[in-house]
């Protein structure tokens, strides 16, 4: 009896293809800003001391993130204090129509986030909002319109891009504030010198000086007196 080897038949199943849209996705949008911008933000600080400023960019989506331009920057006609900046409305009016659409503006020294006037106001009026504090771009966020009356505040991830250094215009935009800082009188006790203002005794002239900046932007202080004193008049009088 001969035995009958079994034929195996082999089928060949086409690859299914995994369905691709070859659309970016991002869990967390990125602002990417030009190493020059960096530089242009450290010149003007340098020429406003401890105030705060602002400048105008311009940017738009790509795969990579909200991308900032090189060398797209303004410095906007503004009056700058300790903790404000005063735009002219007319003037960035202007800018926004011609497609400046990012906003970077600084905080004193420590502030390394946006305050709640700030989250209400400049950072929902560009597609982009990134701040600068003590030489560096330390957060950002991106306003997304999805309806008529409806924005999409995000925090941002800001990172720093490489481009060619660039000359810096618009300096004489910027107009310091020439009002004079009121100084605590200085006091000694216990052997130590500190700072006395408004019957709060302070350690060191930078924590008066906090609290000042504490009540410039509506947040509770130390700094009170049986007078109110207007914290603009506090810190600029």
């Amino acid at each position: 009896m001969t035995k009958r080897r079994k034929r195996y038949r082999t089928e060949v199943v086409p690859k299914l293809e995994v369905f691709t849209s070859g659309i970016a996705i991002q869990s967390k949008p990125v602002v990417l800003v030009p190493a020059s911008v960096l530089g242009v933000c450290d010149a003007v600080q340098a020429k406003v001391g401890g105030n705060e400023f602002s400048i105008l960019l311009k940017g738009g989506w790509t795969g990579d993130g909200f991308v900032v331009s090189p060398g797209h920057y303004v410095i906007p006609k503004q009056s700058v204090g300790y903790a404000s900046v005063d735009f002219d409305n007319a003037d960035v009016a202007r800018l926004t129509s011609e497609g400046y659409n990012c906003v970077l503006h600084s905080h004193p020294a420590g502030m390394k986030s946006f305050s709640s006037t700030d989250e209400e106001s400049i950072n929902v009026n560009f597609d982009a909002s990134v701040l600068y504090c003590d030489g560096d771009l330390c957060d950002a966020r991106v306003c997304i319109r999805v309806a008529p009356k409806l924005k999409l505040r995000l925090d941002a991830d800001v990172k720093l891009g490489y481009d060619a250094p660039t000359e810096i215009d618009g300096m004489g935009n910027i107009e310091v504030k020439k009002d004079v800082v009121v100084t605590p009188y200085q006091r000694y006790y216990g052997g130590v010198c500190g700072y006395s203002y408004g019957g709060v005794d302070y350690e060191s002239y930078d924590d008066f000086l906090y609290d000042c900046y504490l009540e410039d932007r509506g947040m509770k202080s130390r700094c009170y007196t049986d007078d109110y004193i207007d914290a603009d008049e506090v810190q600029r009088r």
